[in-house]
């Protein structure tokens, strides 16, 4: 029989913690080489990946690495194989804390790997807040869950709903393969074959935004991932996602993540 891990426990060794009546929140390492067979745990949990990386084998394979958020629901069977010493934070949350979200409204249910700048800078803060705990950090780490579980119940979502057409896809990889050239909606509309008024409806329906405002995200995540590194100067990020200058990568950038260029470097070199 698979091993279910009760409340608050865990295979690797715990760095330190933070606890409320809501959830607990723990930073646990696994040394590299280690393997945990079949088990679950009893609570729903959030992994933000804060090193290393890792594949837990649920119903599908899921690569944990640097910056990853992984929704993992309680009694989810999984077993791990850590390919390099990893260190999470680890979000257990009461049983009462998701019976009464599901009351409220909808949750997400299934295990969902999220992506994507806007959850990378929530897990950012998470762990600000964690290595900064004071009197407020209840409140901000609730507001702060909250958000990424609501990122995940939309991931989910998108993967359950009606499938877009070909042409549509067609578009999204258009927009994504790209994203630091300069595009215009007649050009994309011309190459699949749509009428542009057509297109933008259907591209809002399924994927929740307008393609300018899907392709201003593209771009913030590709200027994301060059951030986490130390080296790049701004004005050459900002050249190479797509953006005029610095100046706009810096005005776009804060618009979409509340956050300078500046300011997720250094929350996501900690």
């Amino acid at each position: 029989m698979p091993n279910i891990l009760p409340a608050w426990k865990h295979y690797g060794t715990i760095l330190r913690k933070w606890t409320s009546e809501t959830f607990t929140i723990n930073e646990a390492q696994y040394v590299s080489g280690a393997k945990y067979a079949l088990h679950g745990n009893e609570q729903d949990s959030l992994l933000v990946t804060l090193g290393g990386h890792c594949v837990k084998k649920m119903r599908k394979d899921f690569l944990c690495e640097r910056d990853s958020i992984l929704f993992i629901p309680a009694g989810a069977l999984q077993y791990d194989v850590f390919l390099a010493t990893t260190t999470f934070l680890a979000v257990e949350f009461a049983s009462s804390f998701f019976g009464e979200l599901r009351r409220r409204c909808a949750v997400v249910g299934t295990e969902v790997m999220l992506s994507g700048t806007d959850s990378i800078t929530l897990g950012a803060r998470l762990v600000e807040e964690f290595r900064h705990v004071d009197a407020a950090s209840a409140l901000v780490f609730e507001g702060l869950i909250l958000n990424i579980l609501a990122g995940a119940w939309r991931e989910q979502s998108a993967t359950l709903g009606p499938k877009p057409p070909f042409w549509l896809m067609r578009v999204r990889e258009m927009l994504r393969e790209s994203h630091s050239q300069s595009l215009n909606l007649a050009t994309i509309s011309r190459e699949v074959g749509v009428h542009p008024v057509h297109l933008c409806r259907e591209f809002r329906r399924f994927f929740r935004s307008t393609p300018g405002e899907y392709l201003r995200r593209i771009r913030v995540e590709a200027a994301g991932r060059l951030l986490r590194g130390r080296d790049m100067p701004l004005s050459e990020v900002a050249v190479t996602c797509g953006f005029a200058d610095q100046a706009h990568l810096s005005r776009t950038f804060r618009r979409i993540t509340s956050l300078s260029p500046l300011q997720y470097r250094r929350m996501t070199l900690q």
